[in-house]
């Protein structure tokens, strides 16, 4: 015959979704007394009398409570990763992790301890 036969086996996953990083300002261990004081210190009439233009007043003013604000409050960066349920609480999913991660270390060692 003259037609050939062609086949083909494809295999094809979907991609992994990768995880994502972000910095969040973690207010719960922020200093208050020493934000407090530093804002109370802080020229903020000087900086916008004298200037009739909004947008420079603005600027001068944001930039800053701003300043004073990342001098006080300490960033932390949290990772989402695709396998985190939104539903479940962190404490569950560090559980969750702990026990995966002793599980394989058990079924690499193979002794009684692990088990």
């Amino acid at each position: 015959s003259d037609h050939c036969c062609v086949s083909t086996h494809l295999r094809l996953e979907p991609p992994k979704p990768h995880s994502r990083s972000f910095d969040l300002p973690d207010y719960i261990h922020t200093d208050w007394q020493a934000l407090r004081t530093t804002l109370h210190s802080l020229p903020l009439l000087a900086a916008i009398q004298g200037s009739n233009n909004l947008d420079a007043v603005w600027a001068v003013w944001k930039n800053l409570v701003l300043t004073a604000i990342n001098a006080h409050v300490p960033i932390r960066t949290v990772t989402i990763r695709p396998e985190n349920k939104i539903w479940m609480p962190p404490e569950i999913h560090t559980l969750t992790r702990r026990k995966r991660r002793l599980f394989r270390s058990a079924q690499r060692c193979q002794t009684t301890e692990t088990w």
